[in-house]
């Protein structure tokens, strides 16, 4: 199975657990940005409930540009902010300890290109499960024999039941909270670590 998705900020679960499944994988560079998608954000849990962590793009809600050309704003600090929601809301979750350190360098990494972040996150990702997934740049078109998955999820339906069956797991805030489904995949790999795979390898791909 081939795949054709939007480039992602911290992918979220069930995405990532689709992608396991397939043999080659084409982030699509060449559409436009779109707003309210994961293209920008994340959603992790806190002690208040789900945040969501966006990353600012220099032109704002007007920005025009595809999504290869989209830049970064770094003037109002984001990567320290989410740095520190992050390190909050998991600094007790099994396995920060062990991921935090390569976290923590990931946000003093300063991407000119939302691409290359979004990017550099999958790949952090990858690298903290130990998957091993085939990735390319894909054409605006959908090609012949890839499954087009773009914006099948976004940050206004993310948590749909429809999409399911999630996969559970033992969470920092769910004694207050509740369980959430299909939160950013930091989520499940500081909470479940090294069985993170095991895990995804035991649901079937989401609805998507």
């Amino acid at each position: 199975m081939n795949i054709k998705i939007e480039s992602q900020y911290f992918m979220n679960i069930v995405s990532y657990s689709t992608l396991l499944k397939s043999n080659h994988i084409d982030f699509s560079l060449c559409d436009s940005f779109r707003k309210m998608s994961f293209r920008n954000r994340c959603v992790i849990s806190t002690a208040n409930g789900l945040l969501s962590l966006t990353v600012p793009i220099l032109g704002g809600r007007s920005v025009r540009s595809s999504f290869s050309e989209t830049r970064i704003d770094h003037s109002a600090f984001w990567q320290e902010r989410h740095w520190r929601s992050i390190s909050s809301a998991y600094g007790n979750s099994p396995w920060f300890f062990h991921y935090g350190d390569s976290l923590e360098l990931l946000f003093r990494r300063r991407e000119t290109f939302l691409a290359d972040w979004n990017l550099a996150s999958f790949e952090w990702l990858n690298d903290a499960v130990g998957a091993s997934l085939s990735v390319g740049n894909a054409p605006d078109e959908v090609e012949s024999g890839f499954w087009d998955l773009r914006d099948r999820i976004r940050p206004n339906n993310f948590q749909d039941p429809d999409l399911g069956p999630f996969p559970t797991y033992p969470q920092v805030f769910e004694e207050k909270i509740g369980f959430q489904p299909n939160l950013s995949m930091l989520d499940l790999v500081l909470n479940m670590g090294k069985s993170t795979l095991d895990i995804l390898s035991k649901f079937p791909a989401g609805k998507i």
